[in-house]
């Protein structure tokens, strides 16, 4: 399985890329993890990231790393695609 976090670095009140960025490294190598990182560049953009993995047909979680309106675009993004699963990073 491979695991894809979705970082919006607009959600909330200050962008917590960084942060977010350590914390997932430190775990997934602790774990010995395939990851990637991939940070949002527009509104929309969330969705879009999450559509091309579920896309692949390859199996995936997918963590929304921001609020709810990120797990909004994460979600619609990999609705119908079987081969995904979506939860919530922070």
């Amino acid at each position: 399985m491979k695991h894809l976090f979705i970082i919006n670095p607009a959600a909330g009140s200050r962008d917590r890329t960084a942060k977010y960025s350590e914390q997932i490294h430190t775990i997934c190598h602790e774990r010995d993890l395939d990851y990637e990182i991939k940070v949002s560049q527009a509104p929309g953009n969330c969705r879009e990231l999450a559509r091309a993995a579920a896309e692949t047909g390859e199996e995936y979680r997918i963590y929304a790393c921001g609020g709810d309106g990120t797990l909004n675009e994460v979600v619609s993004g990999v609705a119908g695609y079987d081969n995904v699963a979506v939860t919530v990073f922070s």
